[in-house]
């Protein structure tokens, strides 16, 4: 029995049949939209020219320079004195800011915790950071 004999039958010795191959389809441009459809479209388009109107909303790195500006300025910071400082409209990113800061060295956290002021969270705790400085890359490289 050759190789091609063998990958054309099954265990049992019956021969397979040779299934199509699957391609993946396009939906028709051309196609008209369902009544669903086109209120999804409006309803998408709206939301969209509505953030445009807004203006440009303040990035990741804008909030994580206000909070090297905030460690600075106060010796420390934490997520609840950043939500003072900043637009509502930044407040998505402080928990990114500060994460990121401390995970890639330029804050260090005290050791120190505060409760979050934010009614959603019930109070759970926020690590309350610094500024790095030299001794704390050589505490970490010894």
């Amino acid at each position: 029995m050759t190789t091609d004999q063998m990958s054309s039958t099954t265990k049992a010795g019956r021969p397979t049949e040779a299934k199509p191959k699957r391609t993946r389809t396009r939906r028709d441009p051309r196609r008209r939209l369902t009544p669903l459809e086109k209120a999804a479209a409006i309803n998408r388009d709206e939301l969209l020219a509505d953030i445009v109107a807004r203006g440009p909303a303040w990035t990741l790195h804008e909030t994580k320079q206000a909070a090297i500006a905030a460690a600075r300025e106060n010796g420390t910071v934490s997520a609840n004195e950043l939500r003072g400082w900043l637009p509502e409209e930044a407040h998505i990113n402080i928990g990114a800011a500060v994460r990121g800061l401390a995970t890639s060295g330029v804050l260090v956290a005290t050791g120190q915790y505060v409760p979050s002021d934010l009614d959603r969270t019930h109070g759970h705790k926020i690590s309350v950071c610094r500024i790095a400085t030299a001794a704390d890359s050589e505490g970490s490289a010894a």
